[in-house]
């Protein structure tokens, strides 16, 4: 199937295209046949299956909000399908209205068709008839990880040190020989496994046999049977009946073919709680089975959750490897290498800087965001890349992932494909509510029940309780993970996109973050031990995080003055006296990477901080 986007302004010319793509035995969508009903999310849907994304380019469509969110969304696709196959077409261009390309944003990059060209009209059709039949995007299924397999795109290359830890650990006689890769959606875990499969397959010194299984590729029920997983992770006849017996076959199998065995499992948050418990506990019977012999069995799963892999027993306990977002420091390589690939010259370090500083700003590290990014930047010939500040540009580029990938069915109810929209839409409203917050608890949802019209009108819709919204909540896979806490936390990166996404203005995030702070400070008054001093930090980064504040001149006055009433509040406990709860709030904030980076504009104001904490002075 081919997309057509295109401006209500163009709608003949597409349905012209639309009947010549037909006669070619090419399937085109023209949204004008779809209208009525979830018309977004038919539009999402219909990319996401599509071969190709042609866009009809005109002044009609750039002004057009509708098409530029459908571009985005097919970039995004783009790029998910050029992390399996760089070579890979999916966004083709056909200007049918003249358009200057500087004014086309993304695709002025792009190798046009031009309708109102030198050629005929029939002649230009035909061309990007050719085009498209000659350029089908990669198969949209997993590859073994072997070698010759996904080619790496530069945006991955920092994930060495990650890479090292875990095929160290398969390949050391010690282990750990059983991982769990855990991140959010697109961070990168499908590419990690099959670098981690190329690796050892490579190994001159050791011989490997790989098997890869993507769940996104089984019907539900094939992964819904833990049977049948392990079949696929072995080689064998799915339609085996898995017994110790069969555990044991397969563990001579292995040892009579002298190769120790790695078994790489994708999507693995689509699985059920049973389902994940039998194959851990059949994957751990072939693994004891193999420990007195001469090859071994590794075991590298990829997850938006861990809660069915974190089990004690049984023996070996899987090995977390949390896949964390991309430092400006990574931002700052990329963007070098991307300048020496495509021959610009490297600009002056303060350009640079700023580059750096504004791509990583946008992003906020996550990779699917990075290479919008960077696309932008090369579409723009490296030019005023300072307007990757404007919130259009944010728009342009963020909105899609965010919507299609972050506030997506399969992220935010990865297991209930039978869930209503109102299901959705109460966890997109809970969502929105806890963006400003770093951490939060059910006390926090209560609190915003009692005056959030919306939030309560889509609580009510789903027929859920504040203890129903938490455990999906629990579910979903934008939460921060492994978390040994009794609260949660949305994943940073995705917490700080997310607030900007539902809190447009400035004016709106200011607001957002002070009815957080008024909040978080009554909380923290209800805490004792700790969790005063829990409460304490969250309020200091609420009013750090105060656009206003930041602007005024009593910035650091205003803050230390909120440090020492909060560390003259704390009260004894128990279990901690007044000063060890102070050394504990130090310890905290020492260790709290974005408090810090917030206040590292006013020299010195981080230790007077400290010192403050440390020891209060009475008024």
């Amino acid at each position: 199937m081919l997309f057509l986007s295109y401006a209500t302004e163009d709608a003949e010319v597409a349905r012209e295209l639309g009947r010549a793509l037909t006669d070619a035995d090419l399937d085109p969508f023209l949204w004008e046949d779809h209208r009525g009903g979830l018309f977004m999310e038919r539009l999402q849907d219909a990319i996401k299956r599509s071969d190709a994304f042609v866009a009809l380019l005109s002044p009609h469509f750039i002004d057009s909000p509708w098409c530029r969110r459908e571009q985005g969304m097919a970039i995004q696709r783009e790029q998910e399908l050029r992390a399996r196959d760089e070579s890979c077409v999916f966004v083709h261009v056909m200007e049918v209205g003249t358009t200057q390309p500087s004014a086309a944003g993304f695709l002025g990059g792009y190798d046009w068709v031009r309708l109102a060209g030198s050629k005929s009209r029939n002649e230009q059709i035909q061309e990007l008839i050719d085009r498209l039949k000659s350029a089908r995007p990669a198969e949209k299924t997993s590859t073994a990880a072997s070698a010759g397999g996904l080619q790496a795109s530069p945006l991955f290359r920092n994930r060495d040190d990650e890479l090292s830890t875990v095929v160290r650990g398969l390949t050391n006689a010690g282990g750990p020989h059983f991982w769990l890769v855990i991140a959010p959606p697109q961070l990168g875990k499908t590419w990690f496994l099959e670098k981690v499969g190329e690796e050892l397959t490579s190994r001159p010194q050791d011989d490997w046999v790989t098997t890869f299984v993507d769940l996104h590729r089984l019907r539900v029920g094939d992964r819904d049977d833990a049977g049948k997983v392990l079949a696929r992770l072995f080689g064998r006849d799915d339609a085996m009946t898995i017994t110790p017996e069969t555990c044991l076959d397969i563990a001579q199998g292995i040892v009579r073919g002298k190769k120790s065995h790695l078994c790489l499992l994708d999507g693995a948050e689509l699985l059920s709680h049973e389902t994940a418990r039998d194959l851990r506990d059949w994957m751990s019977e072939i693994y004891q089975l193999l420990e007195d012999s001469d090859v071994r069995l590794a075991f590298v799963v990829a997850s938006r959750r861990d809660k069915e892999w974190r089990s004690v027993t049984p023996s070996p306990r899987l090995s977390m490897l949390p896949l964390t977002q991309f430092t400006d420091s990574v931002v700052r390589g990329v963007l070098r290498r991307l300048a020496q690939d495509t021959r610009q010259r490297e600009p002056s370090p303060a350009t640079y800087t700023r580059i750096v500083k504004s791509a990583h700003h946008l992003s906020e590290g996550v990779p699917a965001l990075l290479v919008l990014c960077l696309q932008w930047i090369q579409a723009q010939q490296w030019l005023k890349p300072e307007r990757l500040e404007n919130p259009e540009v944010f728009e342009e580029l963020a909105w899609p992932y965010l919507r299609t990938a972050l506030l997506s069915r399969d992220s935010l109810l990865p297991r209930s494909p039978e869930q209503s929209k109102d299901a959705r839409n109460a966890l997109e409203q809970a969502f929105r509510i806890l963006a400003p917050y770093r951490l939060f608890t059910q006390s926090h949802l209560r609190h915003h029940l009692e005056w959030d019209s919306l939030f309560e009108d889509a609580l009510r819709a789903a027929d859920w309780s504040i203890e129903d919204l938490w455990r999906a909540i629990s579910d979903t896979a934008l939460l921060t993970r492994p978390l040994d806490e009794a609260w949660q936390q949305i994943y940073p990166p995705i917490r700080r996109l997310l607030y900007r996404y539902f809190y447009k203005r400035s004016e709106d995030r200011a607001g957002a973050n002070r009815d957080a702070r008024g909040f978080i400070r009554v909380w923290a008054q209800k805490q004792n031990g700790k969790e005063q001093v829990i409460g304490l930090v969250e309020v200091l980064w609420h009013q750090v995080s105060d656009p206003q504040l930041r602007e005024s001149g009593q910035f650091g006055t205003e803050l230390t003055g909120s440090a020492n009433e909060l560390s003259l509040s704390l009260q004894p406990s128990d279990l901690y006296t007044v000063a060890e709860l102070r050394e504990y709030a130090v310890e905290r904030m020492d260790n709290d990477d974005e408090f810090q980076s917030a206040i590292s504009h006013v020299r010195g104001l981080y230790d007077r901080l400290i010192a403050v904490v440390r020891a209060p002075q009475e008024s």
